[in-house]
């Protein structure tokens, strides 16, 4: 399968990238910059706050796993949380675009986001998207 994700150097891409590829899947990192990856490894680079990214190699995935968004980790300002917003809804809406314009789009376009949606419910072990969603930010 090939298989392109935003986010691969973060926490969970890196490991997640690691994984299919010991599994023998071809995968596409789409980073802000090469110099981020193993020397000689190619990207696709994208700009989402700008609106930016290689379209024509996103053609012929299979799947789009998208990662990307801003760091939830720090204290969540008013700033903080704009940032928060706009980086995943940016992101988001760049790549189902340009993925919706291709002449070989993929199956798949998967998104994880602040999965905190669902509140802190120790009593409830499984949350899916039939769950209700919970109070606070996220």
């Amino acid at each position: 399968m090939k298989v392109a994700i935003t986010g691969s150097t973060g926490m969970i891409g890196t490991r997640l990238t690691r994984s299919l590829r010991a599994e023998g899947h071809a995968v596409t990192r789409i980073v802000r910059s090469y110099s981020g990856l193993p020397h000689g490894e190619r990207g696709i680079v994208w700009h989402p706050e700008q609106g930016v990214i290689e379209a024509g190699r996103l053609e012929a995935h299979d799947l789009v796993i998208h990662l990307a968004a801003e760091s939830l980790a720090g204290v969540w300002t008013p700033a903080k949380k704009r940032r928060i917003r706009e980086s995943r809804a940016q992101g988001t809406t760049l790549l189902a675009k340009t993925l919706a314009s291709l002449d070989a789009p993929p199956r798949v376009l998967f998104s994880a986001s602040a999965v905190g949606i669902y509140g802190d419910r120790p009593d409830e072990p499984v949350l899916d998207e039939n769950s209700t969603v919970g109070t606070g930010f996220l």
